[in-house]
């Protein structure tokens, strides 16, 4: 291509340098002749090898492509993985842009590598974790134990590091921590918010820089040291829960069928409760909706109780159901990190995950969950199920994480194709099994098992981008999908059990007339 007579003027849009083209050559077609809006609009549209293969073309599109195309196809295809950013922020567009490409391939082709946080915990517990920016923590017992994500190698491949096990509660019978999640505390990461089935709700800070922590790093794998507290709860003494969080306020279940508004940074307020009229299970805060919500799983259905002037409605705005009979549920998360606020995902007892979109109208017909007092359920606009385990319960459920760009996001421009596959991931009550579901292709989902061989509920899940985090009642494990799973140092254990596991995808259990009716009788 001959770029002699090519002029390129630039034009500044939001921030970027955009080029469009002006030559002589009127009579010759082709894309530099486009505007330099219509030309970015295109490159949107263009896959990984695409605008690799454009970039090589001539020096005008490597240059464009350079400074526009890849930053924008990351922005389109990223999902947001925080236990990747430290190395994610030494790459290159064109590098991030290699690496996401990579990883959705990764997820697609069932490539991945499972391994195991810890060696076999002394007895079964029901372990719960919470993930930051910056580390995961897994609360096990009356104690938690910290992860911390970083690099190392100049950013050549990520690591995940052990921290240490620091204790919350005195070590005896009913100090087990039932809650637990990471609290603002201006990008620290280092404060988390802890319930127990004793009652205790309390704000604790990981002992980082503390002299004891420093002279005992050594140690950190034969030595609890003492978290510190600082804050404790105005609540009654009764068996806490679930704890979800999100900005500045939290929400704390209780097993009597009641729930706690708090705001984790003013101690001094008595917590508002609210009465739910049956046991509660799981809960998912959501303060970014048109009305601000909480939604809570019961031992019959999923419960919406509006969020006003910082406390709970006792009145349901809404009822979410899809059985015609009541199931309890156990896990409740948005669909979609990152996406739609009003679109919810739960895990229910009869072995289905089902996901409700608050603005949908369609109701269901005849429920006996519905009462003279409360709204009639609405019906899930998406319920899946695992053929190769279709009746067991689901007790954990997670979304892989939506594209996440802080300058875009604060300039209100996120940009993001909803094409690029989502899935949802849930864990079984039996076996280890966890089941992904890519919802916008089933013949694409399958289900594997937790790494470590135990056969146990799958207690916990996160999921990122390229992760997935979770924890059985014997251990935590992870599973890396990224392109550089293989080189990531975790910690050592010396029950070590890295592996590519196998995976059993649904399309196969359905070619064995292994057959799922989501009709439920």
């Amino acid at each position: 291509m001959n770029n002699q007579n090519i002029n390129l003027p630039t034009l500044k849009r939001s921030g970027l340098t955009c080029y469009y083209m002006e030559t002589t050559h009127a009579n010759t077609a082709s894309l530099l002749h486009l505007p330099g809006e219509l030309l970015l609009c295109l490159l949107q549209y263009l896959d990984y090898d695409a605008l690799l293969a454009l970039s090589i073309t001539c020096r005008i599109m490597y240059q464009i492509i350079h400074e526009t195309g890849w930053k924008d196809f990351c922005r389109a295809t990223y999902r947001e993985t925080p236990s990747v950013a430290e190395r994610w922020s030494s790459l290159t567009w064109r590098q991030r842009a290699k690496e996401a490409h990579l990883t959705n391939e990764r997820w697609n082709a069932r490539m991945f590598v499972a391994k195991t946080l810890n060696s076999r915990w002394s007895q079964k517990h029901r372990p719960e974790i919470a993930l930051s920016r910056s580390r995961l923590a897994v609360a096990c017992g009356h104690a938690i134990t910290t992860y911390r994500f970083g690099c190392v190698e100049h950013g050549i491949k990520s690591s995940v590091t052990l921290e240490g096990t620091f204790t919350v509660f005195p070590p005896v019978v009913g100090n087990d921590i039932t809650g637990l999640s990471f609290i603002e505390d201006g990008g620290k990461d280092e404060s988390l918010l802890v319930s127990n089935c004793a009652g205790d709700l309390v704000r604790i800070r990981l002992p980082l820089n503390e002299p004891l922590y420093q002279l005992n790093i050594k140690d950190k794998r034969k030595q609890n040291f003492p978290a510190i507290k600082t804050a404790q709860y105005q609540i009654p003494r009764i068996p806490l829960g679930k704890i979800a969080a999100a900005g500045s306020e939290a929400l704390v279940l209780a097993s009597e069928g009641s729930a706690f508004l708090v705001n984790p940074a003013s101690p001094w307020k008595k917590p508002i409760c609210t009465t739910i009229g049956t046991t509660a299970w799981a809960a998912h805060l959501e303060l970014r909706s048109s009305t601000a919500y909480a939604a809570i799983g019961t031992s019959k259905n999923v419960v919406v109780h509006p969020v006003i002037h910082s406390s709970i409605s006792s009145s349901p705005i809404a009822i979410l159901g899809g059985t015609k009979k009541d199931v309890p549920v156990y896990c409740v998360a948005q669909y979609l990190p990152g996406g739609s606020p009003d679109i919810i995902a739960s895990g229910w007892y009869d072995g289905r995950a089902r996901v409700h979109d608050l603005r949908c109208s369609v109701r269901a017909k005849d429920a006996t969950s519905a009462s003279m007092n409360s709204p009639t359920p609405l019906e899930p606009v998406l319920t899946l199920a695992d053929p190769w385990h279709p009746f067991d319960p689901v007790y954990s459920i997670a979304s892989r994480a939506q594209i996440e760009d802080a300058t875009a996001r604060s300039k209100g421009s996120d940009q993001g194709m909803p094409h690029q596959g989502s899935f949802l991931i849930a864990g079984s009550a039996i076996h280890s099994a966890i089941s992904i579901w890519d919802v916008r292709q089933a013949s694409r989902s399958w289900s594997m098992f937790a790494p470590g061989k135990d056969w146990s509920p799958v207690y916990a899940l996160k999921a990122e981008g390229s992760r997935l985090w979770g924890a059985t009642q014997w251990r935590a494990f992870a599973i890396d999908f990224a392109p550089d799973a293989p080189l990531t140092d975790y910690p050592w254990n010396r029950e070590d059990t890295t592996s590519s596991e196998i995976t059993y995808p649904h399309v196969a259990a359905q070619r064995r007339n292994i057959v799922v009716d989501l009709d439920d009788s």
